[in-house]
């Protein structure tokens, strides 16, 4: 009966540590942290979202395909908001202008114009582009190096160390010398002797 649980324990953790082994080895060949694969698959969850409003608003018609250079369509894309619109962080501002005859005119919407345009702005949809490329993955065999060899343990990487740390050495050593330097005339000055 016990050899029978100890069998079982054994076979569950053995799946357990095969699955952790796995995973581990898939964001390694990945170029991966824990951490980064979260936030890849936040990402990669965000891409197809926004992928599909897109395509879900080119077939409605809602979206144009093209993009357009010229100025006089440049308010139309934007939503009906024009180059010199103050943009707030609730939407459009009331803008102010003067007008030929030096007095102002205050332009100004109702709130249900206004919240219209709010919601236009916020539910604008685009196209979200190619997926963003991992930087750090170099490649399997790359990648796999990189943990068994990292960079920081080669010979450049420890020269620029080196060097880098007898650059420090050398500053903080003359910083030293000029400090030390400084309480040498300040004890002259007060009149004390120099200590051996």
């Amino acid at each position: 009966f016990y050899l029978a649980m100890v069998l079982l324990l054994m076979s569950i953790m053995t799946l357990m540590l095969g699955a952790f082994l796995g995973f581990h080895l898939y964001i390694t060949a990945r170029g991966m942290t824990t951490n980064e694969y979260f936030k890849w698959k936040e990402v990669r969850k965000w891409y197809k979202k926004a992928t599909k409003q897109y395509q879900k608003a080119v077939q409605d018609g809602k979206v144009g395909v093209s993009v357009s250079n010229n100025s006089s369509s440049s308010s139309v894309d934007k939503g009906g908001i024009s180059d010199d619109t103050d943009i707030g962080c609730t939407g459009p501002m009331n803008t102010t202008t003067s007008n030929s005859s030096g007095g102002t005119t205050t332009a100004t919407t109702s709130t249900t114009t206004t919240n219209k345009k709010k919601n236009d702005i916020e539910e604008e949809i685009m196209d979200p582009g190619p997926f963003p490329q991992n930087i750090y993955d170099h490649g399997i065999i790359e990648n796999f190096k990189e943990v068994i060899y990292p960079r920081s343990t080669r010979p450049n990487a420890i020269k620029r160390w080196v060097d880098w740390h007898k650059t420090e050495e050398r500053l903080h050593q003359h910083t030293k010398t000029e400090e030390q330097k400084r309480r040498e005339d300040v004890d002259v000055v007060n009149g004390k002797t120099k200590a051996i």
